[in-house]
């Protein structure tokens, strides 16, 4: 016998695994992993290029897009570099 709160949690769709990647000296950079493949990922609020890059090359991941929640430099600082490495990858944001 299920409860119906446990009947409601099987139907509930995937979510993505999110990996945080440490920046500046408070502040986290995110990477969002698809749900079919988990190599391939978006980053938010990439403002440090070099670091979503390490983590992207020592892990095997593929960057798919970037979206960037508003225009701050410590949002958007890394987008360039991120291009440089991945030219064509969309930008959202």
């Amino acid at each position: 016998m299920t409860s119906d709160a446990t009947a409601l949690m099987d139907d509930t769709p995937a979510l993505p695994d999110l990996t945080a990647i440490p920046a500046f000296d408070d502040n986290y950079l995110w990477l969002v992993h698809g749900l079919t493949d988990a190599r391939r990922v978006a980053a938010i609020d990439p403002g440090d290029g070099a670091a979503v890059e390490a983590v992207l090359a020592g892990r095997g991941l593929e960057l798919q897009a970037i979206l960037v929640t508003h225009h701050h430099g410590d949002h958007v600082g890394g987008v360039a570099t991120l291009l440089a490495h991945h030219p064509g990858t969309p930008v959202y944001g």
